[in-house]
């Protein structure tokens, strides 16, 4: 996702990013947006969508699976689940 902004032209800030995929109905601030370019916050379904749409990119491209193996998954969990217990 970092990438998309970067390579953008102009550059998208992480702001920027905020605003525009406010544009498609999803609310994600900056704080946010940075958060999942970190891999620190996991993204759902919709969000990602809106995030290929804000970033003019595919869904497959932001999440590694179009060869593009410069970029960073979009999301990873950032730390294990915990155990179910029954």
């Amino acid at each position: 996702m970092r990438k998309a902004r970067r390579d953008a032209d102009p550059r998208v800030s992480q702001a920027d990013l905020s605003a525009r995929v406010e544009a498609y109905g999803v609310r994600l601030n900056r704080a946010s947006v940075s958060k999942i370019e970190l891999g620190d916050r996991t993204v759902t379904d919709f969000e990602l969508r809106a995030l290929a749409a804000a970033l003019a990119v595919s869904v497959g491209w932001l999440v590694n699976e179009e060869g593009i193996h410069s970029a960073k998954p979009i999301s990873r969990p950032s730390r294990r689940p915990a155990p179910v217990r029954g």
